[in-house]
């Protein structure tokens, strides 16, 4: 009966230790996934805005995903922020040069 409960509670205790865990796993892996979608969206525009003959200023806003686009003499900044998962707010930049 002892060796029961005990078996029991060590079968408790990792469920209430391994559970928790992999729910914090999933959510920062979430936050990586929208991370890199973004990274790599911004990547996209910077490299779009390089081929491009006019040069002007832009902001935009896509779905969670508020850009923007700046122009000093040969240099390109594309800059972007947008909440995360974690509601916690994220700026990335690239810089380019024409």
């Amino acid at each position: 009966m002892i060796q029961t409960l005990i078996a029991f509670t060590i079968i408790i205790m990792l469920v209430m230790t391994i559970t928790p865990s992999v729910v914090i796993i999933k959510k920062e892996q979430n936050v990586l996934k929208q991370r890199f979608k973004n990274m790599h969206h911004l990547h996209d525009i910077l490299i779009k805005e390089l081929n491009e003959e006019v040069s002007e200023n832009k902001i935009n806003k896509d779905l969670n995903l508020k850009y923007t686009i700046n122009y000093q003499d040969e240099l390109v900044q594309v800059c972007g922020n947008w909440i995360n998962i974690k509601k916690i707010r994220e700026n990335r930049c690239y810089y380019g040069k024409k």
